[in-house]
């Protein structure tokens, strides 16, 4: 029996057990479980498969214990990392297990602010991290935006310049400067997309998912 199993076996014996007990708040296995299968589906959502390793990096809090068996009922093989190691020790960690994905806690915040994404397409930009999937998920909130990528290009001075391709909706009039700007009123002033190109349609795997090393950026 693995640990999602136990979680989901006890739940159902004992749903109004406690099951985390945390600065005066209890949080019982039924309560638990149910908010660790809407954590997974949406872990799911953004792109974390099953037997992937996946980094986890947060304090310990009952949000840590979400995370971990949220991974775990996904299938996905979870590296827990101490939140006080540095640049160097996580990049050996990264490197040695093979990790596809991070869960992080985003500078100690009360809420875990999830950060998932693949590692290879993470964009360095003047010594500041952007993730993709963040920026993308943003500009699938603008009504025009019917598919988009985000990836790096070179830049002599910042070593990445974050870029953004995009297919429109049928009908939809959006410009460039528009979507720019909508990402921009949205994040840190370094995440934003400095160069934007429409596109009539994006490179696909063969299962259909976008494939950004097909990208290629037109003046």
């Amino acid at each position: 029996m693995n640990l999602a199993q136990f979680l989901i076996d006890t739940a159902t014996r004992i749903p109004a057990h406690p099951a985390v007990r945390f600065q005066g708040e209890v949080l019982t296995y039924g309560q638990m479980n149910r908010r660790v299968d809407s954590l997974a589906q949406g872990l799911t959502r953004l792109g974390i498969r099953p037997k992937e390793v996946c980094i986890l990096m947060m304090p310990s809090s009952p949000e840590w214990a979400l995370v971990y068996y949220a991974l775990a009922k996904m299938g996905a093989i979870v590296g827990p990392v101490n939140p006080l190691y540095r640049q160097g020790e996580l990049t050996h960690i990264f490197r040695d297990s093979g990790a596809r994905a991070f869960v992080g806690h985003k500078d100690y915040l009360k809420e875990p602010s999830l950060v998932v994404d693949r590692k290879k397409e993470m964009i360095i930009r003047g010594g500041y991290n952007v993730y993709p999937r963040e920026i993308e998920e943003i500009l699938y909130k603008h009504p025009g935006v019917l598919e988009a990528a985000v990836i790096g290009v070179p830049h002599a001075d910042l070593g990445e310049e974050v870029a953004a391709v995009i297919v429109l909706r049928p009908g939809s009039q959006a410009t460039p400067g528009e979507l720019r700007q909508f990402v921009k009123d949205r994040v840190a002033p370094y995440k934003y997309p400095r160069v934007i190109r429409l596109a009539k349609e994006l490179p696909k795997t063969s299962t259909g998912k976008i494939f950004k090393r097909g990208i290629r950026l037109e003046e």
